[in-house]
C-alpha cells in the first residue's frame, strides 16, 4: 500500500524527548494507557522486565480492540537505533527509514529511538510542515463558570466522569466545575459504570472508548455550553463570589463610610450583623433618595439560592428592575455571592474597570490640570477611594486646595463652602455646586492630552459620539430587533466572546492578536487608520469580517487607490478610558489617523469641548445616511447596512487627511512620549544606577521576572532551561509586597536556589516590573479573569530602559494555559518586546506526578494545612529548608494574608 507521505510532501522530522509513555508488557493498565493518550501520546511502548524495548506498543487505534471480546491491542512498532543517526533530526537516512516504516505500518507516524542497550530514549515523528495542528489550545471555561446554563446542560446526568486530568482542557473544566458538579475521575473500579451505566456521562479528550458508551468530547462540550449559554446572553446573569461590599449594621448611618464603598464601584452594599447574618442591602439610589439625611432604609432584596438550582427565574429580573445590576445571593442566611446583570461583552462591572484601568493622573500635564481646576478655590472630593485619592495627591502637587468628605462636612457642602465636587458615585442630591464624575473628568483630560500629543506629531485625531443618537426617526431609519442569538459562529456554534484577547477563527469571523480582522489590508500600504471603541467598532453584531466598519472603509479606500490600511482595534464593552489607554500603547506613524468611538467624552465638562468630532445623530439624521435598516436598537449597535453607511461617511470625512503628503516616521507611543510613569524620571534613573554594579559584558544575556510565592521546582526548571540559551541570566524578583510570602522571604529563597549558578544574578524588580504602578491587574488576577488588561506600560518600561541598560536580548517566561491575565501579559510581551530587539521565549511548564503543572498555590495550601512534608515533590530542597526553619512566622503571615483576602 502506498503511504500518504511521498517525495513531494514537505516533511518535518521531529525528535520528541517529552511525553513518552512506557509500560511493562506484563501489566496492561487500561487507565494508564488512557492517561498517556490524554497527555498527547500516540503510542504506549511496552518494555521487558529489564527495561529494554520489546518491539511492541499499544496505539490509539489498536486500543479500541480492548473493548471487543478477546481483542488484542498490542501491535508491532519497529525501533530506530540511536547511534546510527547522529545528525538528527534532519538526516536523509532516517527520513527514508521513517517513510518505509510508515508505509509498512499503516496509521503509525511515530517510532521509538533506542540506545545501543535497547532503552527507549526519544521518539522520532514524521509529519507535514504544512499541516500543523495545535492541540494545546486552552478553552476559556472561566467565561461560563458563573452562568447557570452549563449546569442545565450537565445536571441531566446522574453521574459525570472525566477521563483524566492529563489534558489541559479536561483539567481546566474540572478546576472550574468541581465545586458545583459531582465529577468523578475515571478509574479501574468505575470504568464499566462510566461507560455503560444508565444516565452517566463520560467527558474525554481523546476518543479511545467503545461506540456504545455515553460520552462527549471536551471540545464538543465547550461548544455545546457556548450554544446553550448564548440563548440567554441578553439576559446576562452570572454569579460573582469576590469583591463584595459589606457593612456592619451598626454603621448604616455612617454616610461617609457608605459613600466610600459606593465610590469604589460597588452597586450594592450588603448589611450584615455581628455574626455575619445578612440583614439587607443599601444601593446608591437609597442614599440619593434621602441625601443628605442619614436615615437610609435597608432593602430586604436578595436571591435565595442552592447550588443545584440552575433555572433562571423570571422574578429575579423583577428584582433587577428594583435594585440595579447586582443582587446578593443568600445561603443559610449568609451572603454567598452576587448575582450580576450587566453587559456580558464587558464581562465586568464598574468596580472591575476600576481595578483594571486605574487613573494615572501623572499622565495629565499641569497645564491641563490647571485649565480646569484653577477656576475653583476649594475642591471637595467625595471620599478617599482609590480614584479620588490619587486625584487629590495630583491636585496637591499642582497647588490646588482639596478636602476629602467626612460626615462633619455635610453642612459645609450644603452651605456652599466648597466650589467644586468630584465624586465617584452620584448620590449627591441636590448638587448645590458644580459636580463631576471623577472618571469622566479623567477621560476628558486624557483625551485632550492624547489629541494634543498626536496633532503635534502630525497624526489626525477624531472622536465620534455613538451615544448621541438620531432623534428624528421619521420612518426613513428602521430599527431591527436585537438578535435572539449571537451573530458570531465559531466551530459551527453561535458564541459570545467577552473580550477579544486571543486569535480566533470562526465562520467568517477572525481575530488576530486580539484584533478583528479587516478584509482588504495590504502590506504595501505604509499608513494606517486606527479605529478604537467598543462593540460598534469590533462588530459584535456582525457575523462576517467583511461587514464591519473597518472592512467597508478599507474597501472604499482601495477603490480610490489610496494607500492606507484600516486597523480594527475595537473591543466589546470597552470604556473610553480603556480605549484611550490602548491608543497610548499603539505604535503610530506620522500621517496616520486615529478615530475614537465613545459615549462619555466631551459632555458637560467645561474647557474640554473644542475637539473636531461627530456623533451618530449628526451622521444618521442627515439626508444622505438617514435610510434603511441601520440600527439593531437605538444605537450604538449597527447592522451591516449601518456599518456600510458609517464607513462611507468616514471615507469622505477623512479624505483630506488621507491626501496629505506626510512621510511615515515612527512616533513614540504616548506611554513613552507623555510625562508619565513610563518616562525615565528621577526614580527610574536612580533604579537603573543601582543596577550598574551588576552589569556584565556578554554576548547573550537573558532575564526572568519572577514572583516566587514561594520558589518551586517549576521556577528552577525555568532558570535551567533559560541558561541553555544565554551566557548570563538576570532574575528580577517582584518587589511589590502584595503576596502571601513577603518580598524579603521570596528574594531570600530565590538567592538560596541560585547560589549554584555562577552566571546568574538575583535583583529586586523595583517599582518598574510587575508592580501596582505598572501592572496592577497582576495582583487581582482571580477577580479579573474575564477582563481585558493593558500591561503594555510594564512591558515598554522593560524594553525601553531596563533591557538596553543591562544588554538583555531575551526574556523568558513559563507558558500559561489557564491564567488569562498572565497569558495576556505574555501576549503583550510577545508583541511589544521585538520592537526593542528583545525575544520572548516561552518555556513549557513541568508537571507533578498527577500531570498537573507545578504551581505555588498548592504549596501554600499544604503549608496552611500543616502538611509541609507533602511539599517535597513541588519545591526544591533549599526552599523546603527555608520554610521549615521559618515555619511559624511564614504560617502566620500566610494565614493572615488569606484571612484578609
Amino acid at each position: 500500500m502506498q503511504h500518504m507521505y511521498n517525495k513531494s510532501t514537505t516533511l518535518e522530522i521531529k525528535i520528541k524527548n517529552r511525553q513518552i509513555a512506557i509500560m511493562s508488557q506484563n501489566e496492561c493498565d487500561i487507565i494508564a494507557c488512557i492517561s498517556a493518550f490524554e497527555r498527547g501520546c500516540n503510542n504506549v511502548y511496552l518494555v521487558n522486565e529489564n527495561g529494554t524495548y520489546s518491539g511492541y506498543a499499544i496505539s490509539r487505534k489498536s486500543f479500541h480492540k480492548l473493548w471487543e471480546s478477546k481483542g488484542n491491542a498490542v501491535v508491532n512498532v519497529p525501533s530506530i537505533e540511536m547511534q546510527e543517526y547522529e545528525e538528527l533530526p534532519y538526516n536523509d537516512k532516517i527520513s527514508s527509514q521513517l517513510i518505509a516504516y510508515c508505509s509498512a505500518n499503516e496509521g503509525l507516524t511515530e517510532f521509538p529511538l533506542v540506545t545501543c542497550e535497547g532503552v527507549v530514549r526519544s521518539l522520532v515523528c514524521l509529519g507535514s510542515k504544512d499541516n500543523k495542528v495545535d492541540n494545546n489550545t486552552c478553552m476559556p471555561w472561566e467565561v461560563w463558570t458563573n452562568w447557570h446554563v452549563p449546569l442545565t446542560f450537565l445536571l441531566n446526568y446522574k453521574k459525570i466522569y472525566i477521563s483524566s486530568l492529563d489534558d489541559v482542557n479536561v483539567r481546566s473544566f474540572h478546576r472550574y466545575y468541581s465545586t458545583c458538579l459531582s465529577l468523578e475521575l475515571l478509574s479501574a473500579d468505575n470504568i464499566n459504570d462510566a461507560l455503560y451505566g444508565d444516565d452517566n456521562l463520560l467527558i474525554y479528550s481523546v476518543d479511545v472508548y467503545p461506540e456504545s458508551s455515553n460520552k462527549i468530547n471536551i471540545k464538543l462540550l465547550f461548544n455545546s455550553i457556548n450554544s446553550q449559554a448564548s440563548k440567554i446572553v441578553y439576559n446576562e446573569l452570572y454569579i460573582e463570589h469576590s469583591n463584595i461590599a459589606f457593612l456592619g449594621k451598626t454603621y448604616v448611618n455612617d454616610l461617609a463610610r457608605i459613600i466610600y464603598l459606593l465610590d469604589q464601584g460597588h452597586q450594592v452594599i450588603n448589611v450584615i450583623s455581628d455574626t455575619e447574618v445578612f440583614c439587607g442591602i443599601i444601593t446608591a439610589d437609597d442614599v440619593r433618595n434621602v441625601f443628605p439625611c442619614t436615615n437610609i432604609a435597608i432593602q430586604n432584596n436578595y436571591i435565595p439560592f442552592s447550588v443545584s438550582e440552575d433555572k433562571i427565574k423570571a422574578e429575579w429580573f423583577e428584582l433587577f428592575r428594583q435594585v440595579g445590576s447586582e443582587i446578593p445571593v443568600v445561603v443559610n442566611e449568609k451572603v454567598w455571592g452576587l448575582c450580576i446583570r450587566g453587559n456580558h461583552f464587558a464581562g465586568r462591572c464598574l468596580k472591575y474597570e476600576k481595578e483594571i484601568q486605574p487613573l494615572y493622573w501623572n499622565l495629565i500635564s499641569d497645564e491641563i490640570i490647571l485649565s480646569f481646576f484653577s477656576n475653583y478655590n476649594n475642591v471637595l472630593l467625595s471620599s478617599t477611594a482609590s480614584d479620588l485619592k490619587s486625584l487629590g495627591d495630583r491636585l496637591t502637587e499642582c497647588g490646588i486646595s482639596v478636602c476629602f468628605f467626612e460626615n462633619t462636612l455635610i453642612n459645609d457642602f450644603l452651605n456652599g463652602c466648597f466650589e467644586l465636587l468630584i465624586y465617584g458615585s452620584d448620590v449627591w442630591n441636590p448638587k448645590v455646586i458644580p459636580s463631576f464624575d471623577v472618571r469622566k473628568v479623567y477621560a476628558n483630560m486624557l483625551a485632550e492630552e492624547i489629541k494634543s500629543y498626536l496633532r503635534k506629531n502630525r497624526v489626525a485625531f477624531y472622536y465620534i459620539d455613538i451615544e448621541n443618537t438620531p432623534v428624528s426617526l421619521d420612518g426613513r431609519i428602521e430599527i431591527v430587533p436585537v438578535p435572539t442569538q449571537p451573530a458570531i459562529v465559531v466551530g459551527g456554534e453561535r458564541v459570545v466572546y467577552t473580550v477579544y484577547t486571543d486569535s480566533i477563527a470562526g465562520d467568517g469571523f477572525h481575530t488576530v492578536g486580539g484584533r478583528r480582522v479587516t478584509v482588504g489590508n495590504s502590506a504595501a500600504n505604509k499608513k494606517t487608520i486606527h479605529l478604537f471603541g467598543p462593540c460598534t467598532v469590533a462588530g459584535s453584531f456582525t457575523a462576517k469580517d467583511e461587514d464591519t466598519i473597518a472592512s467597508f472603509l478599507q474597501s472604499y479606500i482601495n477603490d480610490a487607490n489610496i494607500q492606507y490600511n484600516v486597523v480594527n482595534n475595537g473591543n466589546p464593552g470597552e470604556s473610553s478610558i480603556s480605549a484611550l489607554n490602548r491608543i497610548m500603547d499603539t505604535l503610530i506613524m506620522t500621517g496616520d489617523i486615529v478615530v475614537l468611538f465613545g459615549q462619555d467624552l466631551y459632555k458637560d465638562i467645561p474647557v474640554f469641548s473644542a475637539i473636531q468630532n461627530s456623533s451618530f445623530k449628526d451622521i444618521f439624521d442627515s439626508d444622505k445616511y438617514c435610510r434603511g435598516k441601520v440600527f439593531f436598537d437605538l444605537a450604538p449597535h449597527l447592522t451591516p447596512l449601518g456599518n456600510k453607511l458609517l464607513a462611507d461617511y468616514l471615507f469622505y470625512f477623512l479624505y483630506d487627511d488621507m491626501q496629505k503628503s506626510i512621510d511615515s516616521v515612527i512616533v513614540k507611543t504616548l506611554a513613552e512620549g507623555l510625562k508619565t510613569n513610563i518616562s525615565c524620571d528621577d526614580a527610574l534613573k536612580k533604579y537603573l544606577a543601582s543596577l550598574k554594579v551588576n552589569k556584565v559584558m556578554s554576548n547573550k544575556i537573558g532575564a526572568i521576572v519572577m514572583n516566587c510565592n514561594p520558589f518551586t521546582r517549576g521556577h528552577l526548571f525555568l532558570i535551567r532551561e533559560a541558561l541553555k540559551q544565554v551566557d548570563f541570566l538576570y532574575i528580577f524578583v517582584v518587589e511589590e509586597d502584595s503576596s502571601a510570602f513577603s518580598f524579603q522571604d521570596r528574594f531570600e529563597m530565590v538567592k538560596l536556589n541560585c547560589n549554584c549558578f555562577s552566571n546568574v544574578v538575583v535583583l529586586p524588580s523595583g517599582q518598574y516590573m510587575i508592580s501596582r504602578i505598572t501592572f496592577s491587574a497582576y495582583f487581582n488576577k482571580e477577580d479579573l479573569q474575564n477582563s481585558t488588561i493593558v500591561p503594555a506600560a510594564d512591558v515598554r518600561l522593560f524594553g525601553k530602559y531596563i533591557a538596553p541598560y543591562l544588554g538583555i536580548s531575551k526574556r523568558f517566561v513559563g507558558e500559561e494555559p489557564l491564567d488569562k491575565i498572565t497569558r495576556q501579559y505574555n501576549m503583550a510581551m510577545k508583541e511589544i518586546l521585538p520592537e526593542y530587539g528583545i525575544e520572548l521565549v516561552e518555556i513549557p511548564r513541568i508537571e507533578d506526578d498527577t500531570h498537573q503543572p507545578i504551581n505555588a498555590t498548592l504549596v501554600r495550601k499544604f503549608i496552611l494545612a500543616g502538611r509541609l512534608e507533602q511539599c517535597h515533590s513541588y519545591i526544591t530542597e533549599a526552599t523546603y529548608k527555608y520554610i521549615e526553619k521559618n515555619y511559624d512566622r511564614l504560617y502566620q503571615r500566610l494565614a493572615s494574608f488569606i484571612r484578609n483576602g
